[in-house]
């Protein structure tokens, strides 16, 4: 039973004092529940694309912010279309998080949207 709170405990004096933690793909639960019970939004960085897999399979409701992006880069001549389109698919995402209890996860990938003059 040590075994299991030491590391909970662990990532909370972290979660409360530093602002990046470095964790395997393995403690990822733990640490999550962990920096939610603080009340903090956790932000997850990886290069290697195997969270992006992690958040599909824990049925969570992902947003691909990539391909939205992408979207409205090459829908520039109808812009206030491709915003809406855009925005639904953003409102959907959240909705469907929302009516089913689960986590909204918007996966960057390599891309860095202004999302306020972009898609506001």
């Amino acid at each position: 039973r040590m075994r299991y709170q030491l590391p909970r405990l662990l990532v909370q004096l972290i979660a409360d004092y530093a602002m990046f933690l470095k964790i395997e793909i393995e403690s990822l639960p733990l640490a999550l529940e962990t920096i939610w019970s603080a009340k903090k939004i956790p932000v997850v960085m990886d290069v290697s694309g195997r969270i992006d897999i992690y958040f599909r399979y824990r049925h969570c409701s992902c947003l691909d912010m990539r391909n939205i992006l992408l979207r409205s880069i090459n829908n520039m001549k109808e812009t206030s279309k491709a915003n809406y389109l855009s925005l639904e698919e953003m409102r959907k995402s959240l909705v469907a998080g929302m009516k089913h209890g689960s986590n909204l996860v918007i996966m960057m990938r390599d891309s860095a949207p202004d999302m306020l003059s972009t898609f506001s």
